[in-house]
């Protein structure tokens, strides 16, 4: 759906996929160069000069063509961020499982980079810093579970760990 979307409005495929601002400006390019290239063809063509009915024409081909290259992009780095997460989560999930507090630290340390969203990362983090002892860093965690547990998953852990913690 996200590239039919794209396919008819590039950049609209952006947007959806968390890159707002990269998104817009390449609809805004796209529909102000596709306007002027159709008015100076088909609307009114002796009221824009060729060149510009020309440049327009092809700025648009070539915000189409970003616009698909760089949905394609975005989605293949998604891919990539979502493997290299699970993987953390995974190696996190089994060091905490032999009590190696240590060892999930240094798993979750980059998880963050890959998706700061993910309320699962921010469970595990929490976790270790409460056991840890960092009251500071286990306080904050705790407080963006709840604000990011949108399924209220971890909301009572949160809550009983941010009470213990203060």
């Amino acid at each position: 759906m996200i590239w039919l979307l794209n396919i008819l409005i590039p950049g609209s495929g952006l947007i959806i996929l968390r890159r707002e601002w990269l998104g817009f400006f390449l609809s805004l390019l796209y529909a102000i160069c596709g306007n002027v290239a159709l008015t100076g063809t088909l609307i009114a063509p002796e009221s824009v000069p060729g060149w510009a009915t020309a440049i327009a024409a092809v700025l648009a081909a070539l915000t189409w063509t970003m616009g698909q290259l760089l949905l394609k992009a975005r989605q293949s780095d998604i891919v990539r961020r979502r493997t290299g997460l699970s993987r953390v989560l995974t190696d996190a999930k089994t060091a905490l499982s032999t009590g190696d507090v240590d060892g999930a630290r240094e798993h979750l340390a980059g998880g963050s980079e890959l998706d700061d969203e993910s309320g699962e990362w921010h469970v595990l983090w929490a976790r270790v810093c409460t056991m840890k002892g960092d009251a500071t860093g286990g306080r904050q965690a705790w407080s963006r579970v709840i604000r990011l547990d949108m399924e209220r998953r971890y909301q009572s852990e949160a809550r009983a760990a941010l009470e213990q913690i203060v």
